[in-house]
């Protein structure tokens, strides 16, 4: 599986991607998140991804208590 990293409020967030079909997968320590590829590049939803789970995980208060 592909590596990614983002960096959000500089602070660094990575994760691995995973594309079958038209479905892509985006697992990290935040967890995994997976939606329809669409028509943009798989490294550029799979940041997308990656980028949603951090608002996740900020929502629900569970971010603090994460390591990247």
């Amino acid at each position: 599986m592909p590596d990614i990293s983002i960096e959000i409020d500089g602070r660094a967030f990575s994760g691995s991607f995973n594309v079958s079909g038209r479905t892509i997968s985006v697992s990290s320590g935040l967890g995994i998140k997976t939606a329809v590829l669409g028509e943009a590049p798989a490294e550029q939803r799979a940041e997308l991804l990656l980028r949603e789970l951090v608002r996740d995980r900020k929502a629900d208060g569970s971010l603090q208590t994460l390591r990247d």
